[in-house]
């Protein structure tokens, strides 16, 4: 389960991150044709998030991707439980 969870995190990391870049080259070129200042987040966020929802869906796995939990945190809350008991 370990190593799948792993290759799953890798493989959305690489496309979260080339969405990130790619949100990054927009707003360099919005921002040299407009001459405008345009705030960075108006690209970087639809980019990732979108981008990445897409990815997900298209592969099936949209249901997983947003009902992800952190590992450690979980493990974190499981001890504490244990503590207090």
């Amino acid at each position: 389960m370990a190593k799948v969870l792993c290759g799953y995190l890798q493989e959305y990391f690489q496309v979260a991150l080339s969405l990130y870049v790619l949100g990054l080259v927009i707003t360099v070129v919005v921002n040299k044709v407009t001459g405008a200042a345009q705030p960075a987040l108006l690209y970087l966020v639809p980019s990732v998030l979108g981008g990445t929802s897409i990815y997900a869906a298209v592969k099936g796995n949209l249901d997983t991707l947003f009902a992800y939990r952190d590992p450690k945190s979980q493990t974190e809350a499981v001890e504490a439980t244990e503590d207090a008991s």
